[in-house]
């Protein structure tokens, strides 16, 4: 099938038909939400759909009419041909004037089908359908004026009929009586029109201002959502610029406290390298280790980039592997752990971790007598908000001495606990020496400068 939809040079005749005619029928300067604009559209749609449909009517009757030799017919046929002709392609003519020459038109086409046709032709209803349109087009008192003029016509007619003024076809059909019955509801419908339609429009342009209000307070609103939204955008840039060099400064603080940590545990190191006295060596090596083992918190907590939590298994990890490295000599101890991912604040991890490593450094130290090889269990259970750290080894066990004395390790380990607000102890076993700390899980605001060792 093929139409001037599917023939490429017909669809550009038809746009370029449509085109000029919505060019020439219509205002530029009109708003598109007055109702002025509304009408002109009308109108140009109008013009555009009934130049082509107008030659199913047109056509026939202009033959019916030089058959007949219907003079006036040809007359008003060929005025209504040139006059749409005119309004819809000839340029420089205003839209309110091209509306006047086409209601005109119409207007005295229907006048000459009901002079010639009576109520056999279309004419009452062209005067029905011309107030309608003039209506629809215009202001209402331009409705008006057509009742006005229908109502001359009728009149008119009435005095032609009653008179028998000249031959006409309603003249046969009707007599006065007949007419003013006919020709009252004309001007009665007419009329109504005239009064409805305009309720219709009033009604459209308060739906077209509301919807036109609500369009600009929507855009409105658009405008201060794209505002906002760059704001936070430009706030969020903002804060993650300022999150990221917070990093950056906690990153090097901890690296720093790490490294002077090693500084010190280095000069700790060469003090028990020159120290004559056996026993003052030892104590600067525990202490060593335990400040070494504060380092290894900090190196933990700007590698993982979390600066206020550790992971207890990398922690234990870390701690057994630096001790092992500096304490086995020569012994083959093994360090088993049992993984958990439990995470620790801060302020809980390192004192956690200077346990484990007084509990560690003292199975190295102790545990492995006269012994080549040996084992030792690190085991964490988290239940909820509970935290358990086990440390078992499989060496010649604690005495009962070593576990009440009041050496500076015990010390150590009950302050720890303290400060943990938890219980710790050792327990001699079947196969060594078994050590538990318990504690509840806390998010402790604040440095860890409250730990005391």
């Amino acid at each position: 099938m093929k139409g001037s939809l599917t023939n490429p040079r017909l669809g550009s005749y038809w746009n370029s038909y449509k085109n000029r005619i919505y060019r020439n029928c219509t205002d530029p300067n009109s708003l598109n939400r007055s109702l002025e604009y509304w009408r002109n559209d009308l109108f140009a749609i109008t013009l555009i759909y009934l130049m082509p449909l107008s030659l199913i009517a047109l056509i026939p009757g202009f033959y019916m009419a030089v058959i007949e030799n219907a003079v006036l017919l040809i007359i008003a046929d060929t005025i209504a041909v040139v006059s749409l002709l005119t309004v819809a392609f000839v340029p420089g003519i205003s839209v309110y004037t091209r509306k006047i020459i086409f209601c005109l038109a119409l207007f005295q086409v229907s006048l000459a089908l009901l002079i010639y046709l009576g109520t056999f032709g279309p004419g009452l209803m062209y005067l029905l359908a011309i107030t309608v349109f003039v209506v629809l087009i215009f202001d209402k008192k331009y409705g008006y004026g057509a009742v006005a003029l229908n109502t001359l016509v009728c009149i008119g007619l009435a005095i032609a009929i009653h008179y028998q003024l000249w031959t006409s076809e309603i003249f046969v059909v009707y007599d006065l009586k007949n007419w003013i019955g006919v020709s009252s509801n004309l001007i009665f419908l007419s009329f109504l029109s005239v009064l409805l339609i305009p309720k219709l429009f009033k009604g459209l342009e308060d739906t077209i201002e509301v919807q036109y209000g609500l369009g600009n307070e929507l855009e409105k609103n658009q405008a201060k959502l794209q505002r906002s939204l760059a704001e936070v955008e430009l706030n969020n840039r903002k804060l993650n610029d300022s999150i990221n060099e917070k990093e950056v400064l906690l990153i090097e603080i901890h690296h720093r406290v790490k490294n002077n940590l090693a500084i010190v545990s280095g000069l700790m190191q060469i003090q028990a390298y020159s120290a004559d006295n056996t026993e003052v060596e030892s104590k600067l090596e525990d202490s060593m280790f335990l400040i070494r083992t504060m380092a290894s918190i900090h190196e933990l907590l700007y590698q993982s980039k979390s600066f206020s939590y550790v992971n207890v298994s990398g922690m234990l990890k870390k701690l057994s592997t630096d001790i092992s490295n500096s304490m086995k000599g020569d012994k083959k101890i093994e360090i088993e752990i049992d993984e958990v991912p439990v995470q620790l604040n801060i302020n809980q991890a390192i004192p956690c971790a200077l346990m484990i490593n007084e509990v560690l450094t003292n199975a190295f130290k102790h545990a492995f007598v006269n012994r080549e090889s040996g084992i030792i269990q690190l085991q964490v259970i988290s239940q909820e908000e509970e935290v358990a750290i086990n440390v078992h080894d499989n060496g010649v066990g604690i005495q009962e001495k070593e576990m009440n004395n009041n050496s500076l390790g015990i010390q150590l380990l009950n302050i720890l606990t303290t400060q943990l607000k938890g219980e710790s102890g050792y327990n001699r076993t079947d196969n060594g020496t078994h050590f538990s700390v318990k504690f509840m899980k806390k998010d402790i605001n604040g440095s860890a400068s409250n730990i005391v060792v």
